[in-house]
């Protein structure tokens, strides 16, 4: 004896090919999305071959305009006030600190901002710069 099959009609488009799409440019545009840090003070960050993309989020960033003007996780501090910010800001000197400073700030201001930093006890202390592409 001969079945018959029956096809029941589709109801409707299969979306999971299109979703499987969407969810990959999703996946490539947020792998290729750059963040621009949100910074206190404007500035130029000197350029360098070295320069590393990542920046922790346990971490004190301080900040170095132009014109001297200092910048701790965004408030606006004085060279007096500096210490008892980085202070406030963490429990351990294990936090690391990054220190963002414009490219004509001078020498002098940067090694006084070292210097009060490892007097703190903190040994974790990067330069941040801006990636060179070329000669």
């Amino acid at each position: 004896m001969k079945y018959k099959h029956f096809r029941k009609p589709s109801s409707g488009i299969d979306m999971t090919p299109m979703m499987d799409i969407i969810f990959l440019v999703l996946i490539f545009f947020m792998v290729g999305a750059t963040f621009e840090m949100n910074r206190a003070l404007n500035m130029n960050l000197p350029r360098s071959f070295s320069s590393e993309g990542t920046i922790s989020q346990n971490r004190i960033l301080i900040e170095i305009n132009s014109k001297s003007d200092l910048a701790v996780n965004g408030i606006r501090v004085t060279l007096n006030e500096l210490s008892n910010n980085i202070i406030s800001h963490t429990n351990s000197t294990d936090t690391e600190i990054f220190i963002m400073a414009d490219e004509v700030v001078p020498y002098k201001l940067i090694i006084n901002v070292m210097d009060l930093i490892k007097i703190l006890g903190f040994e974790k202390i990067s330069l941040v710069t801006d990636i060179k592409k070329e000669l």
